[in-house]
């Protein structure tokens, strides 16, 4: 190889150059595809831990909330709520019933620490409440500051029959302490009289209930948050977020999931950073692995090159070498050469082999081609000659009242002219049928009517095309090779049906059958073995079949000693059937 100045490059140099590109590239890909993994294994995994603790978080909250809905139910339906709520609306032994409700709500409100306050909006507008943030507990301590009044939250819960759930607000201050609370609702149902109004309950929670649930999803490197349905955030580490909107920093990663009770989110806002300094160490450790290999690779190559480039060398000056003829020499072969080299030189030497035996039998073929060629010019005969002479032989047969010699030289002469003219062309089985017909007429004509003909067809598959004389030879081999003179008269049957797609033609005969050595040749389908044990008529039948159908045929023959031969053929339908009704003839 010359470079662009003309001077020749080694093949050595050449070798490390591509194989240097080559493993470059490959290590480069090796790399990129182990950095790829990585960084896909790692956010995965990622991912998928903080999809379980968001579950899990998901989880507890909704059980933590089902509680809190649980122990309303039991209070907004209790009867005794009922009975007191009526009382109380209606100003019937209103003290006593105001006493008894607050010593309830004081057993539910000291049976769980996050909830910190009860009231009772009764329908009368009066509020009844029993709370743990106020220094009296019949005082409400945060509704002074929340954004509903206690009218508009007693229009809201008493309009329908669900739970409402107000997010957090500040609720107060309360022994050096602040508390942001959540409240949920429910209008006191008397399941005798449901349209009857009586009253609503609000249940406040401390809002460190929901810290408690953050508190499975946070990490070192993270920050939980709890929202709205508006994107309000309810409950978070900063306390002074509380009611802002949620808003994450620029370059963090958030993770949400929504809690399908309370419609509220769990944000998770996570810091990048350890993610993307693991990244870039591992990347580190890759890039330096590839360069060790780089330069290892590059060692190696440098060495297996100079034992290939002198292997190469010495079949290169072998090959430049020709003896008188002019045909190339043959390769000397080393013991020390690479095994694929020394391939190399065997394969050459045995192509120079074949070449000589090419050259004397493309000699021997050219000379047998010409004497071929002689002969065929010798023996050309032009068949319309042929045919003029069996014409004048037929009516001097007229002449003399030989209507049977007659009729059998028109028969041979119509025969004739469908065998030669346009022999390549295909045909239909109708004309198939029609020469069958005259050609087998022609043997009994020869054979005086020593056996009967029956041909029977299917009128859908006679437009099919075909190869002329497609069955001829296996119908010859019925009558020249079956029919001997131990009988009186034979049978020979022809059918040629649709089979799912395909024709079927069978040839049947009850002649003297076939030897197992033969009927063993022809199950083969080996073409060679059928010439050698069966003649070169049958073994260019089943080749001419092969080739016509492109491999897609099928022959079987069975036989019985005495008892007759059935070969049935198999081929593809290549052109749409004619329709018709199925016919027999004689």
């Amino acid at each position: 190889m010359r470079t662009a100045g003309g001077k020749k490059r080694s093949m050595r140099q050449m070798l490390i150059k591509r194989f240097s590109i080559l493993t470059a590239v490959m290590i480069t890909l090796i790399c990129a595809y182990m950095a790829y993994s990585f960084a896909v294994t790692l956010r995965r995994g990622t991912e998928e831990l903080a999809d379980i603790n968001m579950k899990a978080a998901e989880s507890i909250l909704s059980i933590r909330f089902s509680e809190y809905e649980n122990l309303l139910y039991q209070m907004y339906t209790n009867d005794d709520m009922v009975v007191w709520s009526d009382n109380i609306n209606n100003g019937e032994d209103a003290a006593v019933s105001v006493s008894k409700m607050r010593r309830y709500l004081s057993t539910v409100l000291n049976s769980n620490r996050f909830i910190k306050s009860i009231m009772v909006i009764m329908d009368n507008g009066r509020v009844i409440t029993y709370d743990q943030l106020t220094s009296t507990i019949h005082e409400n301590s945060w509704i002074s500051r929340f954004s509903l009044g206690s009218d508009e939250m007693y229009r809201i819960a008493s309009a329908d029959y669900t739970n409402h759930v107000w997010p957090t607000e500040f609720g107060t201050r309360f022994a050096n302490h602040d508390y942001w609370l959540f409240h949920i609702a429910h209008r006191i149902v008397n399941y005798k009289q449901l349209e009857k109004l009586y009253g609503v309950i609000v249940i406040s929670v401390d809002e460190r209930l929901l810290e408690e649930v953050m508190r499975t999803v946070k990490t070192e490197d993270s920050e939980v948050y709890i929202t709205d349905e508006t994107g309000r955030i309810v409950s978070c580490a900063d306390k002074s977020l509380i009611g802002t909107s949620f808003t994450p920093a620029a370059g963090s990663g958030v993770d949400r999931l929504e809690n399908g009770i309370l419609g509220w989110n769990i944000i998770r806002v996570h810091d990048n950073s350890r993610y993307v300094q693991s990244l870039v160490e591992k990347l580190l450790q890759i890039v330096g692995m590839g360069v060790l290999l780089m330069f290892a690779a590059l060692f190696i190559i440098s060495k297996i090159s100079g034992k290939l480039t002198r292997d190469i060398d010495d079949i290169v000056e072998g090959m430049q070498r020709t003896d008188e003829a002019g045909i190339p020499a043959r390769l000397p072969r080393k013991g020390e050469m690479l095994s694929e080299i020394d391939v190399i030189a065997k394969q050459y030497n045995r192509t120079i082999d074949d070449l000589e035996k090419a050259l004397l039998r493309e000699k021997t073929e050219a000379e047998n081609s010409r004497k071929a060629e002689i002969r065929m010019l010798e023996a050309q005969i032009n068949p319309h000659f042929i045919y003029n002479i069996l014409d004048t032989v037929n009516w001097i047969a007229i002449e003399k009242d030989e209507y049977d010699i007659s009729n059998a030289i028109s028969t041979l002469a119509s025969i004739l002219r469908y065998a030669i003219s346009n022999s390549d062309k295909p045909v239909t089985l109708r004309d198939e049928v029609d020469w069958l017909k005259k050609y087998v007429y022609l043997q009994q004509f020869r054979l005086k009517n020593k056996f009967s003909f029956e041909i029977r067809t299917d009128p859908e598959i006679l437009d099919v095309r075909v190869h002329k004389l497609i069955i001829q030879p296996f119908v010859e081999n019925a009558i020249v090779h079956g029919f001997d003179t131990k009988r009186e008269t034979y049978t020979l049957k022809v059918s040629m049906l649709a089979e799912g797609g395909r024709v079927a033609i069978t040839i049947a005969d009850n002649g003297k059958g076939i030897s197992p050595e033969i009927l063993e040749a022809l199950g083969s389908g080996d073409v060679k073995e059928i010439r050698d044990k069966a003649g070169i008529g049958l073994s260019n039948a089943f080749l001419r079949l092969h080739r016509y159908c492109e491999g897609q045929d099928e022959v079987s023959v069975q036989s019985v000693p005495d008892g007759g031969t059935t070969v049935t053929i198999r081929f593809p339908i290549t052109v749409s059937p004619a329709a018709g009704n199925d016919s027999t003839e004689h």
